[in-house]
């Protein structure tokens, strides 16, 4: 049996007798029948661990369907593994195993956010907090675990956060951070030029205690460990926070209540430069939770597609160029005959069950299991690396080949791939951009360019304004590998021409400018969608002329 496409609608989360409830609607749909039997369920985003609970239906006097679900607080899941998790919300009809994703809040829910504290131990403090995906309004839910000791520790320093502040006013501290685990992106870079360059003993990176990408930070004395004491200290006293994501990654909670103490000045270095896919709901200035106070760019045509489509003001936004390609243009690593398969990611694929049938793993295992590519890589004695993007290293095992080098990034650096080989295929990933800023060729393999961009507009044009070549068909994207090997991995002119647009400065000294900015970094004013009354007025205008929110 086949259900036509529903959907849901959140009304309430709240908590009950360590429980978190769920209620809302489910749309799309008038007959219960179909319904007679619904779970609730909810994924681990990495381990893929599953919390199965009853989901209650009910048909309503007007033919709509209602349901309430719950999540057991005391579940052993909840556990102490990880300090923190992730776990994205479905509903589960039974009889014809179909998953829904369940999002859609309605404006209070959505502007009322919530924090659930719960101790699934004598020894460890839990908090849950819902929050909703970007692009499509979705619930998930962050997990922090917590010790004890520490739990409190925070309690404390939340209570005295002015007091902490004013302890701490002559010390100009800032922190940097990329995702809690790594350190290969442009803070990396920035927090070692700073402690080699700046004399200032206050700058601090944020990271993993476990984390191999330790090895990358050149004064090991100024790294914090990731959830640790001084971590939940420092966040609330901090001058400065520069990050490559959003800055909540680097926060040792996603608690709404500790997030509120936070005021330091926020530089948004971010991981690659704005191209193929509109990153608005992600990065827009008018995005609820995505506050920061300045972004760098790399080309003055990046700086006005970030100031016209992503919102920002024009002082909000300066020409620098990102600090890791300080490092890219120094020539320490020899480029060897090897060709990187170095696809981005797919929002709609983090499930195993939507991965396992999508056209995504169907093009990429086809294509490092292609006889003809694998014959023409030996015979011209090329190797191929296929690179998968850090939301998809839970993926690694589905690829399998005899002859093609199966990595992800986090488990080997980004950089030293880039320098060391000598033709990308990719699909929209950024990092295409740095390679071809190397003079190197690229191969741009769109295959699904209208539901990855979702119909929005880029910023830039594709395919004109691609430093590369692009192509949507297998026969099409084996020719180019062909053409590129037998010109001996040559880049076009008129792609040279391209690359040289999206970036204003080779000279080594990015880092120096991004320091430059930060120094002088400025908190902007609150902007008017923070304000609740403007935001119950953007909302029913947006609903008044049928606008998407």
């Amino acid at each position: 049996m086949n259900l036509p496409k529903i959907r849901t609608y959140i009304k309430r989360v709240t908590n009950k007798k360590n429980k978190v409830i769920i209620k809302g609607r489910i749309l799309g749909i008038t007959s219960k029948i179909l319904l007679q039997k619904v779970n609730f369920l909810i994924i681990d985003r990495v381990s893929k661990k599953e919390i199965i609970s009853k989901c209650d239906i009910n048909e309503l006097w007007n033919g709509l369907i209602s349901f309430e679900a719950s999540i057991n607080l005391n579940n052993c899941l909840f556990g102490i593994e990880n300090n923190e998790a992730i776990f994205d919300a479905f509903l589960i009809v039974n009889n014809v195993k179909t998953k829904i994703r369940v999002g859609n809040p309605s404006f209070w829910v959505k502007n009322s956010p919530k924090d659930f504290v719960f101790s699934n131990s004598d020894t460890y403090m839990c908090i849950l907090t819902p929050y909703y995906t970007f692009k499509e309004n979705n619930l998930s839910f962050k997990l922090n675990v917590f010790e004890n000791d520490k739990y409190f520790y925070m309690r404390k320093v939340m209570f005295l956060a002015s007091f902490y502040r004013f302890i701490y006013r002559k010390r100009e501290i800032w922190l940097l951070g990329e995702l809690n685990y790594r350190a290969q992106d442009n803070a990396m870079v920035m927090y070692n030029y700073l402690r080699e360059n700046i004399n200032n003993e206050n700058v601090y990176y944020v990271i993993n205690k476990g984390s191999e990408d330790r090895r990358n930070l050149i004064d090991k004395t100024n790294i914090i460990d990731y959830g640790s004491k001084k971590h939940i200290l420092y966040t609330i006293v901090a001058k400065k926070i520069l990050t490559t994501h959003h800055p909540d990654y680097i926060f040792p909670t996603s608690m709404n209540k500790y997030k509120k103490k936070i005021r330091g000045k926020k530089l948004f270095l971010t991981h690659g430069i704005f191209g193929v896919k509109n990153m608005y709901k992600n990065y827009g200035n008018y995005v609820n939770e995505f506050k920061v106070d300045h972004i760098i760019t790399t080309s003055e045509r990046e700086r006005q597609s970030v100031i016209n489509q992503l919102k920002y003001k024009d002082f909000q936004v300066s020409v620098t160029g990102m600090p890791r390609l300080d490092k890219l243009f120094i020539s320490d690593i020899l480029s060897e005959r090897a060709i990187l398969l170095m696809p981005t990611w797919r929002d709609w694929l983090i499930t195993k069950e939507p991965f396992e049938e999508s056209e995504y793993y169907q093009r990429y295992l086809s294509l490092i299991q292609n006889k003809e590519l694998i014959d023409m890589c030996k015979k011209h004695k090329v190797k191929l690396t296929l690179c998968l993007h850090p939301n998809f290293r839970m993926y690694t095992k589905y690829f399998s080949s005899n002859f093609v080098k199966i990595v992800f990034q986090g488990e080997i650096n980004v950089q030293e791939l880039i320098k060391s080989h000598k033709l990308m295929v990719t699909d929209y990933s950024s990092v295409a951009f740095d390679f071809s800023f190397l003079n190197k060729p690229v191969i741009f393999y769109g295959f699904d360019l209208a539901r990855f961009t979702n119909n929005k507009e880029s910023h830039i044009n594709i395919p004109e304004d691609l430093p590369g070549e692009f192509v949507s068909e297998d026969d099409q994207l084996i020719q180019m590998i062909k053409f590129y090997i037998n010109n001996n991995f040559s880049q076009k002119s008129e792609h040279r021409v391209k690359a040289n647009v999206l970036i204003k400065y080779k000279d080594l000294n990015a880092s120096k400018r991004v320091y430059n900015v930060a120094k002088n970094l400025k908190k902007s004013n609150k902007r008017y969608s923070d304000n609740l009354i403007m935001k119950v007025i953007m909302t029913a205008m947006k609903k008044m002329l049928n606008i998407p929110t």
